[in-house]
């Protein structure tokens, strides 16, 4: 019996393996070609002076208390991504949650999005985590999707 059990186990591993293989040779190919069609627009966080530009609100709707929402609104002409959101509870722990998929706002634009698992009346405080375009990485953030940024 167990060495049925170690040759489906030797069986699992090599398939694993061959997988890894392909994904090894496709990543090259895959990391060249870009959705944005330019290599040298970099998403990067949000500056400082950014945040001061959007305008976040968070509260859980009546009827689920554990699923906190946030509104973001993005007041700059660029868009932004928003990844997840930091929870400062009143009991002193911080929950790191993601946002899935990621909350894409577009210029002068307002969305939504959710975490589960924070309990209404527990958050203390709580900080978005956003991103944007940049053209090599530096300068104001840029519609990737637009030839001139």
């Amino acid at each position: 019996m167990w060495r049925n059990t170690l040759k489906l186990i030797l069986n699992r591993l090599l398939v694993m393996a061959g997988c890894m293989g392909v994904l090894a040779w496709l990543s090259p190919a895959a990391l060249a070609w870009s959705l944005l069609g330019s290599s040298d627009v970099v998403e990067k966080p949000l500056l400082k002076e950014e945040y001061q530009r959007l305008q976040i609100k968070a509260g859980w709707p009546d009827d689920q208390p554990t699923k906190l929402i946030f509104e973001i609104g993005n007041r700059m002409e660029a868009p932004i991504q928003c990844v997840g959101a930091t929870v400062e509870l009143k009991e002193g722990r911080s929950l790191n949650k993601t946002f899935s998929p990621k909350v894409f706002v577009p210029g002068k634009s307002q969305r939504n999005g959710s975490v589960q698992d924070v309990v209404k009346g527990s958050m203390k405080d709580y900080a978005v985590l956003c991103t944007c375009f940049r053209q090599q990485g530096q300068g104001a953030c840029v519609n990737p999707l637009k030839r001139n940024g």
